[in-house]
């Protein structure tokens, strides 16, 4: 028997900051129906005895029909081949989130009850599955508490979406723990709501299955569904299948001796060929971060939007498979070399010393970096929510961002004092 476990479909989530060329905008805004329609391609090509899919089916509340009825869609050719398909809803699709219904019954989806924990068993296949869904976006209590006995003779599944004890990065909904998993004493757990696949135990099977498709650069590397397979009561085996159309990667390269830019960039374009024969013929979303000590430094604080463009430029342009730059970020700071040649390039060096004595004290605890934050206090609370709530949300109010801010500001102001002085 195989049974293919998925969660976190988010279908039609929104998609923040996308390229501005159709080809490649197009394939992020419609990754997660193509990560959906290659679930179904596999549950179809694998002929699997059952599909489970364990929460996060939608983002939340759908604008208009045309999310809940492509996903009815999907399921019914999942349906017209005689499987059968058990799902819940989580925190991103709780019952009380979702104005508009659909009756997905009608497509093969038996949707669990979100008011108690109930039972499923399919006596063909020898298998009885356990859950219940969200009734509500704040769940706190543990829902797997109440989750029935296992039926004797079957092998026993419990769906859930939960975040266990605590996962980084994720709300603490439906929260139990390990243990109490254990204590139930079914064969198999699929889980939901960590976006990152991970086996949690074996004997019995305690496994998040991930997200389908990552939807921004926190959700890196391969994203797809569990494939398990099943013998005489017993997993005798388990495969992530990857089905993401796009892949994320954050590529961090080191600029420690690079002296000149023809090297910085060699070194670019050898992480960009990396990431893109990583992504195995998907787009792959890159985020570029520079680290490490390097005599570009200055220079290239100086003008952000240059370096920007010229590692942008690296990317196959229009590429619907090629390589997409998310952002570029400037993590490096200035070499011994560049500091001591800061001092004799023509500069007053009392300005050098000012500027880099002034950063200095706004950057270290205490009064000093008090009083900055207390002048931009106001200013946080004036900035646009997105700004502050978004994926990478900038907070005025945290001493680490401030501290980042006031190195980025003394770089620029040092870099523009350099340029000056180079000027004939």
């Amino acid at each position: 028997m195989n049974i293919l476990h998925a969660s976190d479909l988010h279908l039609d989530s929104p998609m923040d900051g996308l390229p501005r060329d159709d080809v490649r905008s197009e394939r992020i805004k419609g990754a997660t129906r193509r990560a959906l329609e290659n679930l179904v391609q596999l549950a179809l090509t694998e002929r699997v005895d059952l599909v489970l899919l364990a929460g996060d089916l939608f983002d939340g509340d759908w604008p208009d029909y045309h999310t809940g009825v492509f996903f009815a869609g999907q399921m019914a050719r999942i349906r017209d081949a005689g499987i059968p398909i058990v799902a819940l809803q989580g925190n991103h699709d709780a019952q009380s989130k979702m104005s508009k219904t659909l009756a997905f019954d009608r497509a093969g989806v038996r949707m669990l009850s979100t008011a108690r924990a109930e039972t499923v068993q399919f006596e063909a296949l020898g298998v009885a599955v356990h859950g219940q869904g969200f009734s509500r976006p704040d769940v706190t209590e543990d829902l797997a508490a109440a989750y029935p006995d296992p039926v004797p003779g079957m092998f026993n599944v419990g769906l859930l979406h939960t975040a266990l004890e605590g996962r980084p990065g994720h709300g603490k909904y439906a929260p139990t723990t390990e243990a109490r998993l254990v204590a139930r004493g079914y064969d198999y757990w699929a889980l939901g709501h960590v976006h990152q696949h991970a086996v949690v135990r074996r004997d019995p099977w305690v496994v998040f299955s991930g997200n389908l498709q990552g939807r921004h650069v926190r959700e890196t590397g391969a994203k797809g569904a569990v494939l398990v397979r099943v013998h005489e009561g017993r997993v005798t085996a388990l495969e992530h299948r990857a089905l993401d159309v796009v892949r994320w990667h954050v590529c961090s390269i080191d600029m420690t001796g690079a002296t000149q830019a023809a090297d910085a960039f060699g070194r670019v374009d050898k992480a960009l060929r990396a990431a893109h024969f990583a992504s195995a013929g998907r787009l792959a979303a890159v985020r570029v971060e520079f680290t490490g000590p390097t005599d570009l430094h200055l220079g290239w604080a100086a003008d952000l939007d240059a370096l920007r463009g010229q590692v942008q430029a690296m990317a196959e342009p229009g590429d619907a498979d090629g390589v997409w730059i998310e952002t570029v970020k400037l993590c490096t700071r200035r070499s011994g070399q560049q500091r001591s040649a800061e001092r004799t390039a023509g500069t007053d060096g009392d300005v050098v010393q000012c500027i880099d004595a002034a950063v200095a004290a706004l950057e270290a605890d205490g009064a000093d970096l008090a009083a900055a934050m207390a002048v931009i206090e106001d200013l946080a609370g004036r900035l646009p929510p997105g700004v502050r709530t978004g994926i990478e949300g900038l907070d005025l109010r945290d001493a680490a961002t401030v501290r980042g801010l006031l190195r980025a500001a003394g770089d620029l102001a040092m870099g523009s004092l350099l340029a000056g002085a180079r000027q004939p």
